[in-house]
């Protein structure tokens, strides 16, 4: 079965960006929309005959909940379309407030258990398909969006402008710099470029170990660094800048025991393990160098000629993205614009 979720993040093939570059780069773009970015899992509704769930970027369903019967009530009453798809974030709910990112996830995960049905909402962001035909102009998705999902209570859209420049500026002040809203996504009028603009620059990237023995954090079973690395289009993993801040000492316990639960290789006194989970890690700049690249084979790495890679200044790890995947997507070389 397609996962629609998947598909529509690769069609639309975001460019993060900082604000500077892109007030730079893009000071005399055309009327677009700007939207506020909404932290929550990607999630794409579906609703066909009748049937309606959610299908999460990794391919969970999830049904039988409020959200999901305000959606069907809202397009039962349409007779002309037997099969629509949309796309937003799913998130929790609590007084009126969306919960932080890891409660988050965890309420998604659990959305079978009644105490955490009622909390689910879904910012709408953008209509995929109808009856099968893939939209291609999102000033119609949105109108679409629009004249059916206002006023909604568990259906949201996020705060948005329709505007040039000035009115983006307005939007990330508000939002970004005064209320805490982690990022602006734009929609641009030719279709084809997408931004995410942030105050600073976020990357996901596959966690393939930690380092190494000779470090007294080992001592005290914990995580020294993170091993962490992009994905080449080829397939590779290039290995970045290793991650060695922001780690609370629970969370170094956490992935020391993971590491030594699931090590597959040592290398140098760095210990490695199957490219399965994905971090998310800031960074004040970064630049492109070339840098050690593995080869997954399914059981071990492989270590192959330096290849094209970027460098992080600073990195400082955020959180652990258990919602995202290994893949040549969400781990991509081309996760920023090149300004």
């Amino acid at each position: 079965m397609i996962n629609f979720a998947a598909d529509w993040k690769k069609s639309v093939n975001f460019k993060q960006v900082e604000y500077n570059d892109f007030i730079s780069k893009f000071e005399k773009v055309p009327d677009s929309y700007f939207l506020e970015k909404i932290d929550g899992v990607l999630g794409a509704f579906t609703y066909a005959g009748g049937f309606a769930a959610f299908t999460t970027v990794n391919d969970i369903k999830i049904t039988g909940l409020p959200v999901v019967d305000e959606y069907r009530t809202i397009l039962e009453r349409y007779n002309d379309f037997k099969h629509i798809v949309l796309i937003g974030e799913l998130v929790a709910v609590k007084n009126n407030i969306i919960l932080p990112f890891p409660e988050l996830i965890s309420v998604v995960k659990t959305s079978r258990l009644d105490r955490n049905k009622s909390l689910i909402h879904h910012y709408i962001y953008d209509v995929f398909s109808i009856d099968g035909k893939r939209s291609t102009s999102y000033r119609e998705s949105m109108k679409f969006i629009l004249e059916n999902f206002q006023g909604a209570s568990r259906i949201h859209i996020p705060k948005y402008v329709y505007g040039s420049i000035e009115d983006f500026k307005n939007l990330y002040t508000k939002s970004v710099v005064k209320e805490g809203i982690e990022g602006i996504v734009a929609r641009l009028q030719d279709g084809k470029n997408n931004y995410k603009i942030k105050s600073s620059t976020t990357w996901d990237l596959a966690l393939l170990g930690m380092g190494n023995r000779t470090m007294k954090s080992w001592g005290r079973d914990q995580a020294p660094y993170l091993i962490t690395a992009f994905m080449g289009t080829d397939g590779t993993f290039r290995r970045t800048s290793d991650v060695g801040t922001g780690l609370t000492i629970k969370e170094r316990q956490e992935f020391f025991k993971y590491v030594m639960d699931n090590k597959i290789m040592e290398i140098k006194g760095e210990v490695f393990v199957p490219p399965e989970r994905v971090v998310e890690v800031r960074a004040s700049r970064w630049r492109h160098k070339q840098s050690l690249a593995y080869l997954w084979t399914g059981k071990e790495y492989r270590v192959i000629e330096k290849r094209d890679s970027i460098m992080l200044d600073m990195p400082s790890f955020l959180r652990a993205r258990d919602d995202k995947s290994v893949n040549d997507y969400d781990v991509r070389l081309s996760q920023a614009e090149v300004v």
